[in-house]
């Protein structure tokens, strides 16, 4: 039961911090996307 918990708090951690990566990725892409189009518009 302990080492379930366990396991399943570790998958829970590495699951979030990809996600966070990922999020990370895209906000970044976003952040170029925008910039080119400022600079477009201008």
């Amino acid at each position: 039961m302990v080492l379930e918990r366990f396991v399943l708090m570790f998958v829970n951690n590495g699951l979030i911090k990809k996600c966070q990566a990922i999020k990370l990725e895209i906000c970044s892409v976003i952040k170029i996307m925008n910039h080119i189009r400022g600079n477009i518009s201008e």
